[in-house]
């Protein structure tokens, strides 16, 4: 794709060449686009193993009063 567009910028008219540059924007547009989402599937599973962790906290606190609470007051 690169070389056709080399080709049509040196060569040619004016549709070439805007073909050209909106074929070349579309190509970038699909890099960002596919890099959004890699980056956001990262971001997700980070959230998600930090989700995990914050309720194995919240258990293990709850699990906590409740014991507290059984325990006979002196």
């Amino acid at each position: 794709m690169l070389v056709s567009t080399v080709d049509a910028l040196s060569s040619g008219g004016v549709q070439q060449i805007l073909a050209a540059v909106i074929g070349l924007l579309i190509g970038a547009l699909v890099w960002i686009v596919r890099l959004h989402l890699k980056e956001r599937a990262a971001w997700e599973r980070k959230l998600e193993d930090l989700h995990e962790k914050t309720l194995g906290i919240a258990l293990k606190v709850q699990q906590t009063i409740i014991t507290l609470g059984e325990t006979p007051v002196t």
